[in-house]
């Protein structure tokens, strides 16, 4: 493990890309990258905003989830494009989270539909405003890159966060940080277009959530806040 103290401020998600390169975010809003055994980083592109979840598509893209920008592509050369901005007619204040399906269609999460650190400046914390309210502002959003459309799949969650696709590709699992749960939603089969409690009582407040190679779900969580319990 290497620590680089003062080169990383808030780094939030991580991606290793085909040639092994590393990249994460910055909460001034630039995407760094590495490659293993190198010290420092290199500036691949700055997207603005308080970029959050990465993943890769099939083109080499890198898909952002930004704060208070929305849905962006980083082309390898480092060239953005803001994918979206709006779905149902109101603006994607806090994209968080992003994954993306074998078929290529996008889903992220919009943690808070009306709030962010732009509209509530001076705040310590993206989430603080959700964990002190505590009410459902968030959405789960679908993209699809053939129709360029973004659709709003489920709405009055609870600080919807990290996302994952499961492997067999028949669902979607999101966790709801500030309720300390998992919830499901259906995306193929006879229950597709349903949503459902797939875990509760979480020993923490979820926060990025990914599979590796066998098809593990990993969920990254810290303490639980008493002001929620």
């Amino acid at each position: 493990i290497r620590s680089l103290p003062g080169e990383l401020h808030g780094p939030e998600d991580i991606v290793v890309d085909h040639a092994g390169r590393i990249s994460t975010s910055t909460a001034d809003g630039r995407i760094v990258r590495t490659t293993p055994g190198r010290r420092g980083f290199e500036v691949f592109a700055r997207v603005g905003g308080r970029p959050l979840g990465m993943v890769s598509d099939a083109d080499g893209r890198l898909i952002v989830a930004n704060h208070g920008v929305g849905l962006q592509a980083v082309a390898p050369t480092g060239d953005v494009t803001v994918l979206a901005d709006s779905a149902d007619g109101q603006p994607i204040r806090f994209a968080n989270d992003v994954t993306i399906a074998d078929d290529g269609t996008i889903y992220f999460s919009d943690s808070n539909a009306r709030f962010n650190n732009t509209s509530l400046p001076g705040l310590p914390s993206h989430s603080l405003y959700d964990f002190l309210e505590g009410r459902p502002r968030g959405r789960l959003l679908r993209y699809d890159p053939a129709t360029r459309a973004t659709t709003v799949l489920l709405s009055d969650l609870y600080f919807p966060n990290g996302i994952v696709v499961t492997a067999d590709q028949r669902s979607l699992l999101v966790a709801e940080s500030t309720r300390y749960r998992i919830t499901r939603y259906w995306i193929a089969g006879p229950r597709a277009g349903t949503s459902e409690i797939f875990l509760d009582d979480l020993p923490g407040i979820a926060d990025g959530f990914t599979t590796d190679h066998h098809g593990r779900l990993l969920l990254a969580m810290y303490d639980r806040a008493p002001v929620l319990d």
